[in-house]
């Protein structure tokens, strides 16, 4: 090696130290700014206010950006496959449109900069985000309308006070092309105006013929400092996505087992493409502000609004012949206007009362969630049938007209207040929150020609509390101990017309954290107990219904490890034991065939671990990988058929060509695999025309260009 690589390698290494340590320094100063490697010490999404993980009595999850990028990951179902408590793989990556992430046994709903995604979570770009935190059980003391196995706050980029940018371009296999570029800094001198821009395009096909992932994304974002003590950021996003993928459902007959004529190929399609055609846009736009009254007061305004325009057109399945292998579909055809306004005010009171010290938020919020949805489709299996192993395409019949129109409003408001005490090495909290909402159901059929409304209203009103404390028996260890509760509107009615009540739900939770000063790392171990009370699910007997049973009690226990050195080493481990279970019922048939049965796709056992490191001898070279295992699930809601358990394997391999080459800083090449050796998997099946192949080894090379 000559004498100026020996010098390259050695400033390239004392550059990535440098911004490590000036990375995580900035990381102690706020939840949102950007963290150099994997541990992020500091959290904002478990109390809406800038606090130590080790003071939080809650298990709280956090990716950083570098571990997505690391992991070479690009939904958000991927970004937490390596956390505790999180089934990102339930539906194998199939359902491109949509990203259902799985807490503790339960859907746990997105929220975009602590303001509430819509339901029907409908994925996010990830490469818009600085972390992703996922806040583990119930929420609604600050949240509102929430589930109770947790949600997931997503962070997005915003304005850095260091100039900073990222400019990269991707192939992969599936033809996929992919460029992104995120460029950050300070737009004056006084550092008054902070400028950020977030670019990405990506045209892809995947693993399933005639499907594609086409996607643009473009994030810009502002920061004005208006005083010393005011801040305003401005937030602003725009994603098309021109051909996402919905659901696919292939039966279990072909595909857990195999029919008299094998498994139907990973790569069939089950629609047609003469015929699927869907498009989405989603338009978001909003503020934080905050202003500091001195050191004691902050207020703090967080407001956004989004829209989302889809346009669908698919084919789904719905039943499998006695020949095992003609698969007879329904057409189907839909529309969505989706708006949804937000805003949510707080005030901050940092003060004492003798020894004890409080840091005490008080606020409402609002929320205002009009849409739209028309859909149309011709009768179960009146859309031909397909032969899954030697599939022909091509339709001959005509687009359904859209027959139903439902025009929905959701308003909620919420008054919350929380006090976070701290008394020596013992940390208290306690919160309250009174929520008030009302919905609004109006749907008008093509029967009448749609001149008449079928109204459903409800204005259910709930009060929620939570309270938890921490002790640090020693620097960085503490147990923590807490109960927290949830409540979560259900718009709509089952078949009979009888309206769906709230759910609700309700978790004790105690646990370890282990966060030492001295180095990046934070370790966290928790038990919970948790319990959901009028669960909505599909109804089996009348299909397109929902029924709501009585009760499922999930119990838990994970461990999950972070650890980043300025070495070079990047490390996540975690464990997952899951107990969930349907443990009450209501007196329905379908309801009563549940009792005592696990719901599909929780598997009672996950683990997965990863880890990359930079040799600090050979700073041009990053290598990685990671496992991950999935126990085996139940198919259906009854129990009959089993989903066998599988094991996947991640790798990253990357080259710092400024270690290597003269006048090559900041320029890199990395390769990421995902499910490297191919394994062919069923991820999960909601019922036996209902199950879902997982995804196939991809392989991407990436170029990049840093400064």
């Amino acid at each position: 090696m000559s004498g100026a690589q020996v010098q390259a390698q050695e400033r390239s290494r004392l550059q990535i130290d440098e911004l490590a340590i000036e990375d995580r320094a900035e990381a102690t100063e706020s939840a949102t700014t950007p963290v150099s490697g994997f541990v992020a010490k500091r959290t904002a999404s478990a109390t809406k206010t800038d606090t130590p993980v080790l003071e939080v009595p809650r298990a709280v999850s956090t990716v950083t950006a570098d571990e997505i990028r690391n992991r070479g990951v690009d939904t958000v179902n991927q970004v937490f496959q390596y956390t505790s408590g999180f089934n990102g793989e339930q539906y194998g990556g199939v359902a491109l449109g949509r990203t259902y992430t799985n807490a503790r046994g339960f859907l746990a709903l997105q929220y975009l900069d602590g303001l509430k995604l819509h339901d029907s979570n409908w994925a996010i770009e990830p490469f818009g985000l600085e972390r992703a935190d996922l806040l583990k059980g119930p929420a609604s003391t600050l949240y509102g309308q929430a589930n109770p196995g947790g949600l997931v706050n997503l962070v997005s980029k915003r304005p850095t006070d260091v100039s900073r940018g990222t400019i990269a371009i991707q192939y992969g296999d599936h033809d996929r092309y992919q460029g992104a570029f995120d460029v950050s800094g300070a737009a004056t001198e006084s550092g008054s105006l902070l400028l950020r821009a977030v670019v990405l395009y990506r045209d892809a096909d995947t693993r399933i013929r005639f499907t594609k992932d086409k996607r643009l994304y473009f994030a810009p974002s502002a920061t004005l400092r208006l005083g010393e003590d005011t801040d305003l950021t401005l937030l602003a996003s725009y994603q098309w996505d021109p051909d996402i993928t919905v659901f696919q459902f292939l039966p279990r007959l072909g595909t857990v087992d195999p029919s008299s004529f094998g498994r139907i190929a990973r790569s069939t399609f089950a629609g047609d493409p003469d015929y699927d055609n869907n498009d989405r846009r989603i338009y978001s736009a909003g503020y934080q502000f905050e202003h500091r009254f001195g050191k004691a007061v902050t207020l703090r305004q967080n407001a956004r609004y989004m829209r989302i325009d889809i346009q669908a057109q698919y084919l789904q399945g719905t039943a499998l012949a006695a020949d095992q292998r003609s698969w007879s579909r329904t057409a189907v055809i839909a529309e969505y206007t989706i708006d949804v306004y937000q805003i949510d005010s707080s005030l901050a009171f940092d003060l004492a009362t003798g020894p004890i010290d409080h840091r005490l938020i008080v606020g409402v919020d609002y929320a205002d969630i009009p849409n739209y949805q028309g859909t149309g489709q011709r009768a179960l299996g009146a859309a031909g049938t397909l032969d899954l192993y030697a599939p022909v395409y091509g339709i001959n019949f005509g687009i359904p007209a859209i027959s139903t129109r439902r025009y929905q409003t959701q308003r909620q408001i919420g008054v919350y207040a929380q006090d976070q005490m701290k008394i020596g090495r013992l940390s208290l909290l306690l919160g309250a929150r009174k929520d008030w909402t009302k919905g609004e159901n109006r749907t008008r059929t093509s029967a009448d020609n749609f001149a008449t409304a079928t109204i459903v209203s409800q204005d259910p009103s709930a009060f929620t509390w939570q309270a938890g404390a921490t002790y640090e028996i020693v620097p960085g260890v503490a147990p923590y101990a807490s109960y927290a509760e949830s409540f979560f509107p259900t718009i709509g009615t089952d078949f009979f017309g009888t309206p769906l009540v709230p759910t609700t739900g309700k978790q004790f939770e105690v646990g370890l954290k282990i966060a030492p000063e001295a180095i990046g790392a934070l370790v966290t171990l928790s038990a919970f107990d948790l319990k959901q009370q009028n669960v909505r699910t599909n109804d089996p007997d009348h299909p397109g219904f929902v029924i709501q049973i009585g009760e499922v009690r999930s119990r838990g226990i994970e461990a999950e490890a972070k650890l980043s050195l300025v070495a070079g080493l990047n490390a996540t481990a975690s464990y997952t034991y899951l107990d969930n279970y349907v443990s009450r019922t209501s007196a329905a048939p379908a309801a009563l065939a549940t009792l005592g049965k696990r719901p599909p796709g929780r598997p009672v056992h996950q683990a997965a671990a990863w880890i990359d490191y930079t040799p600090r001898r050979l700073p041009a070279l990053t290598l990685g990988g990671g496992v991950k295992h999935f126990g085996s699930s139940w198919g259906d809601s009854t129990n009959t058929f089993k989903v066998p358990s599988y094991t996947l394997v991640d790798a990253l391999a990357r080259l710092n060509l400024g270690a290597v080459a003269d006048g090559m800083d900041g320029w890199q090449l990395s390769v990421n695999a995902l499910n490297l050796f191919d394994k062919f998997y069923v991820a999960s099946c909601d019922a036996a025309t209902q199950c879902f192949y997982g995804t196939g080894r991809q392989v991407r090379g990436t170029l990049s260009y840093a400064w």
